[in-house]
């Protein structure tokens, strides 16, 4: 549902403001994107009723946990066609010891995305970069609902109860709303900005802080991965421009309010809301994590390969417990 401006108002002033804070470190694409054709395979076999055997081990899927994702796009408003998916972080809220895990996801991560005509008909799966899911799905609504599909399969067929996507529209208004943001540049972007020469510690202005989150083209190290790296860095001091904000002016989520505008849409129901904003405060929140895996150019075209391995382990320690016998 598109959040009226009341909703949102409850929404940021209880706490819930962290859902803003994470995608609006949405990406600006610079690189183009391929499909294939070839089957992502290796899934663990289940059994029914949320039950799977890895290894011998008998696991059942957890009751006990509320999952977002959030999604960052590349486009100005929530309904613009040919968007991209360009930031994807799954919070996981756990009922039973009170902490929230934040994963981020790589867009370029190979995942089976749903395709569909301009009917709104599927056409079948494709294997490609996640980013693309979104665009695949038509944007708005149902480009988030194949967006938390796409993951959903990437992640073992885990479920993921809702979404709240927010658009490039929103990143320098959310920077300049706090003051801007004071960090240490990682990388060199000189040629486009002066002030922004790697080593500098400067605070970010308007479209220097898109461009500190999103550009990767001309950088010595354009993997998406390091500029994964740059987004954990601009979140957690975006986080302490913004509790300095809160500490002075206890009315300061209108102001975010305002700077999001028309840009956030979600499935989250009022209630719903109210519910995940209690967690957020309540709980202990840890770092924010990533999956381990390579990077490599194909054909042209950047794709990252999550580590089997690795998924796997964090996807039964997120969602599922062992069972004995």
């Amino acid at each position: 549902m598109r959040l009226s401006k009341e909703t949102l108002r409850v929404l940021l002033i209880v706490g819930a403001v962290v859902a803003v804070i994470a995608i609006v470190l949405v990406i600006m694409n610079v690189w183009d994107f391929r499909a294939t054709v070839e089957p992502d395979s290796s899934r663990s076999a289940d059994t029914g009723v949320g039950v799977i055997y890895v290894d011998g081990q008998k696991y059942v899927k957890r009751s006990d946990i509320e999952t977002i994702l959030l999604i960052g796009t590349d486009g100005e408003t929530p309904e613009e066609s040919g968007q991209r998916a360009d930031f994807d972080t799954l919070l996981v809220f756990d009922r039973s010891d009170h902490t929230c895990r934040l994963v981020q996801l790589n867009r370029d991560t190979m995942t089976t995305i749903r395709k569909y005509s301009l009917t709104g008909e599927s056409t079948g799966t494709v294997t490609a970069q996640l980013a693309l899911a979104y665009s695949y799905g038509g944007g708005g609504k149902t480009g988030c609902e194949n967006t938390v599909a796409a993951v959903e399969s990437l992640l073992y067929d885990a479920s993921i109860d809702h979404y709240a996507a927010l658009t490039l529209g929103a990143v320098s208004q959310l920077n300049d709303a706090v003051g801007g943001v004071t960090l240490t540049l990682l990388d060199d972007f000189s040629e486009l900005d002066a002030e922004m020469a790697q080593g500098a510690t400067i605070t970010l202005r308007g479209d220097q802080a898109e461009r500190y989150v999103s550009s990767r083209k001309g950088l010595e190290d354009s993997t998406n991965v390091h500029r994964m790296e740059r987004q954990r860095q601009y979140m957690s001091a975006w986080m302490d421009a913004l509790n300095v904000c809160l500490e002075k002016d206890g009315s300061f989520p209108s102001a975010l309010l305002d700077a999001a505008g028309d840009c956030l849409l979600t499935d989250m129901t009022v209630n719903q809301m109210l519910d995940i904003a209690k967690l957020w405060q309540s709980y202990e929140t840890a770092e924010l994590e990533t999956v381990s895996g390579e990077t490599a150019v194909v054909d042209g075209y950047m794709q990252f390969k999550a580590d089997d391995a690795a998924l796997q382990a964090m996807v039964l320690e997120l969602f599922y417990r062992p069972l004995e016998g």
